[in-house]
């Protein structure tokens, strides 16, 4: 298993939608750490640590959620990070 750090920045429908409590629940199950933030522009700004696999399915069950509509997703690699939980930032 080889761990990997995205950084990814998420537009659409994704605030107001639970998303961040989706994204907390999902990388939780698949056993990521990180966090994610509301940005003041209507985006979701998540920096998301794991095995490749285990972060496309935390991406993946994000867009498999109804009512959250993700149109568009930018996303960059970066070094990893020493950390054990998937918080919020406020």
């Amino acid at each position: 298993m080889m761990m990997i750090r995205y950084q990814f920045r998420f537009f659409g429908l994704v605030q107001g939608v639970g998303f961040r409590f989706y994204s907390q629940t999902f990388a939780k199950s698949f056993q990521c750490t990180g966090w994610v933030q509301n940005l003041p522009d209507g985006s979701v700004l998540m920096e998301i640590q794991g095995d490749e696999l285990d972060i496309d399915r935390v991406v993946d069950s994000l867009k498999s959620v109804g009512h959250i509509q993700i149109e568009r997703i930018e996303k960059k690699e970066l070094d990893l990070k020493q950390e054990t939980t998937f918080d919020y930032r406020f």
